[in-house]
């Protein structure tokens, strides 16, 4: 979490022109670092070995970051139920809001829409860990 933190603040002080509402980028980095570290302490519990952890963090890597790389390059082609789908991951609330924090008006629904997305599903994970490592107690 800390790496995570330290990245964030000197990617956010070599480029802080660049944001505007410091509001929305402190929330999706601080949701987003914890989410992130959420995932990563569910993935390591339920894996036996590190190759088998590598494998599916490389797999949930790549479906979390498709969505945001199809909202980059456009969604034209894409079926629309599929974009309604995908608009639904906590990666894309995540650039969402990293790129509304970027403009010089935000769209009053988005951060609306996307911080209680990300917030939930850290929430999410946060309660299958917490789950998990009770049931190892037992």
């Amino acid at each position: 979490a800390v790496d995570g933190l330290l990245a964030a603040a000197i990617v956010l002080g070599r480029n802080f022109r660049v944001f505007v509402h410091w509001d929305l980028i402190l929330a999706a980095v601080l949701l987003g670092t914890a989410f992130t570290v959420a995932l990563g302490l569910l993935l390591g519990m339920l894996v036996d070995n590190a190759g088998t952890l590598g494998l599916w963090s490389g797999l949930f890597s790549i479906v979390l970051l498709f969505p945001p790389l199809l909202e980059t390059v456009g969604t034209s082609k894409v079926p629309a139920w599929l974009v309604d789908l995908l608009a639904w991951l906590p990666s894309t609330a995540l650039y969402r809001l990293i790129v509304q924090s970027m403009l010089g008006e935000v769209q009053a629904a988005v951060p609306w829409q996307d911080i209680p997305l990300l917030a939930g599903a850290t929430l999410a994970v946060a309660l299958l860990v917490v789950w998990r490592v009770r049931r190892m107690d037992r």
